[in-house]
């Protein structure tokens, strides 16, 4: 009985977690949306990312990160944190040319790892 009453407390405290770390990367994605569409044309033109393509980006990954929060589905969450983390890297290694990018190198890098350790809690924290 006691075994059981602590693995559920550990099971909402994982989805809990989960929940959290899933609106901050919204959070974050919603920010980088709005950065994105409202850069002025002289950094736009360096960078080599369309920021439009940016935009659209960061919209759908933060629609995606929202309704994973809301209808959580574990596997589902994990399945989407490891795609994003994914993408993130290959966007570092394909978009780290430009001044601007370079710039932001060290937080993006910081970004990718956070993701990185919140997919293993959580594969780690399923498998208790």
């Amino acid at each position: 009985m006691l075994i059981k009453c602590y693995t559920d407390v550990r099971s909402r405290r994982l989805t809990r977690l989960l929940q959290l770390g899933l609106i901050c990367l919204a959070l974050v994605q919603g920010v980088a949306a709005v950065r994105a569409l409202t850069l002025p044309a002289e950094i736009a033109a360096v960078i080599h990312i369309p920021p439009a393509l940016d935009g659209i980006m960061g919209i759908g990954w933060g629609i995606l990160f929202v309704l994973c929060a809301w209808r959580l589905r574990r596997r589902i969450a994990l399945a989407l944190i490891g795609a994003y983390t994914g993408y993130a890297l290959l966007r570092l290694i394909m978009f780290t040319q430009a001044d601007y990018d370079q710039g932001r190198f060290l937080f993006l890098l910081i970004m990718s790892a956070f993701i990185l350790l919140l997919l293993l809690a959580a594969v780690y924290g399923e498998r208790q």
